[in-house]
């Protein structure tokens, strides 16, 4: 399913998969990637590991 037809249809689940929740790149994960990737790259996984850091270190 394509993020399109996705959008299309409401499928909030398909978008959230198709799309990283760091940057909102197009993911395209189980092509050539990890099928259970959440992240487009490196980068956005480690930016939100820090952003997630910060907030428990607020929280305290």
């Amino acid at each position: 399913m394509m993020l399109a037809e996705a959008e299309h249809l409401g499928d909030r689940r398909m978008i959230r998969l198709l799309t990283c929740p760091e940057c909102g790149v197009i993911t395209f994960a189980g092509a050539i990637h990890r099928i259970d990737m959440r992240f487009c790259s490196g980068k956005c996984r480690s930016r939100a590991y820090r952003r997630r850091a910060a907030r428990r270190a607020l929280a305290v």
